[in-house]
């Protein structure tokens, strides 16, 4: 414990990353332990198979503050966006619908479908950029004590207040209106073609354990019109997400920060209700100041620090909060781009399967009764590389699908997660026809036909099943 720092940040994804560079930009000293062999967490590009590198946690970048990128100087670091367009093709029963970055070319994809919902989409978008920009100056503030506001804290309220106010009397109302409503029911106001409607609430409705017909949920749309949003989009990163986590680890270096993988924290020790450092896996103690968690905050209060230092009150805060997987993510690698129909040759590099609001909501239905054992996908979306828009490196396409999760999951147990290499073994097909791929599959999910997971044997024992591709 010879050496003290002012902060040990435990966990090197983004967020941990982004703290660490920060900080030691502040000139602190700073220590961040993570414990895989390599930092980006939720956004690491990993060989999927021999030869196909894949962005196995996030798939796309979106929410990443502009102000972070300047301020850290990704882009000299290796960052370069690829931009989806369109955002995503909407696939329906013989039908889809391309949403575009351009509103004007989204508007004009419409009427071929719905006149009036091409008139309202400009609106619609408009409403929801003036909203999300009149909220993102609270991303970025340090939250107020609510219980006793400073007066500088009550003034930056107000002054936020204000600038509410000034979008009109008719704006506001409909601000105050859509936070507590269904996004069914907001969508409803404003369009009329399912695909469409379908199309959106899937953007409320990831990162939650609702259906679109739950009240609350149509303030989900709100993130994805945030000035960062609107200005750099939805898009790829050049490389896999990997190279984000390899340029904020840069960043850290740089700064002072000094960074070390293979290093799990096995609890944070404190005395007297003060922090003095942590303590890993193989015993070794290291003494900081302060300590800034990366892990949830189940993990963070439950398992790696002493309850009795914390108060129980705050305890039970902590362990009723809901923690629910919501996402369930494959990647394929294959020998080619499968066939898209309407596509002309050329697969969307994003498209999601959702047919209309209630598809979503009956999925949710059955996700909540089936929540012990799993459910059935409520959408899948689907994105394309590295052919033609995320060169993770040389090789062939890699298509990742992502449903609705199929458990949940609020104990905060540590999740085991398989070390860099391969998870999939392709199996070569010479003939046309069904590709069979070997995958892992937990024995309770057998039989669950609309998955698309097939029992490759009658032997109820076996946890390998063949997902058939065609």
């Amino acid at each position: 414990m010879a050496d003290t720092y002012d902060v040990i940040v435990v966990g090197g994804g983004h967020n941990g990353l982004v703290a660490a560079a920060y900080l030691a930009r502040a000139r602190r000293r700073v220590l961040l332990l993570e414990r895989r062999p390599a930092v980006g967490g939720a956004v690491a590009t990993e060989e999927l198979a021999p030869g196909f590198q894949a962005s196995t946690g996030a798939d796309v970048c979106g929410l990443l503050r502009p102000e972070i990128v300047d301020d850290l100087n990704l882009p000299d670091r290796g960052l370069r966006f690829l931009p989806l367009d369109p955002e995503v093709t909407a696939v329906g029963d013989h039908t889809s619908l391309r949403i575009w970055r351009d509103v004007w070319r989204t508007q004009a994809e419409l009427i071929t479908k719905s006149p009036r919902d091409a008139e309202a989409y400009p609106r619609f978008t408009a409403f929801l950029r003036d909203f999300a920009t009149a909220l993102d100056s609270l991303f970025t503030m340090t939250p107020p004590n609510v219980a006793a506001p400073s007066l500088g804290e009550q003034m930056g309220l107000l002054r936020r207040a204000l600038a509410v106010r000034r979008l009109g009397k008719d704006k506001m109302q409909q601000m105050l209106r859509m936070p507590p409503m269904s996004v069914r029911d907001f969508l409803n106001e404003w369009f009329e073609t399912e695909l469409l409607k379908a199309s959106l609430a899937v953007d409320a409705l990831v990162g939650t354990f609702q259906g679109p017909f739950s009240p609350g949920t149509a303030f989900g749309l709100v993130p994805h019109f945030l000035p960062a949003v609107q200005g750099g989009g939805w898009s790829f990163v050049k490389g896999g997400m990997g190279t984000l986590a390899s340029a904020l680890a840069l960043a850290a270096r740089e700064a002072g920060a000094t960074i070390r993988t293979n290093a799990e924290v096995r609890r944070i020790t404190s005395t007297d209700g003060r922090v003095t450092g942590v303590e890993l896996s193989d015993g070794e103690r290291i003494a900081g100041r302060a300590v800034a968690s990366n892990a949830d905050p189940k993990r963070t209060f439950l398992h790696l620090i002493d309850p009795e230092e914390l108060d129980p009150e705050f305890l039970v805060h902590v362990r009723n909060f809901e923690m629910n997987g919501v996402v369930a993510k494959v990647n394929f690698a294959l020998d080619r781009a499968p066939p898209f129909p309407g596509a002309s040759g050329t697969v969307p590099a994003h498209f999601r399967i959702c047919p209309s609001l209630e598809y979503l909501e009956r999925a949710a239905r059955r996700q909540s009764r089936r929540v012990a054992r799993g459910a059935d996908a409520g959408f899948r979306e689907t994105r394309r590389g590295p052919t033609g828009v995320d060169p993770a490196g040389p090789g062939e396409p890699i298509r990742t699908h992502g449903g609705t999760h199929l458990s949940r999951g609020d104990d905060a147990r540590p999740v085991p997660r398989p070390a860099t290499g391969s998870r999939m073994v392709p199996i070569s097909h010479a003939g046309r026809g069904p590709v069979p791929v070997r995958i892992r599959s937990p024995p309770w999910r057998r039989g669950h036909r609309r998955t698309g997971l097939q029992c490759g044997s009658g032997d109820p024992r076996r946890l390998e099943s063949d997902l058939f591709v065609t």
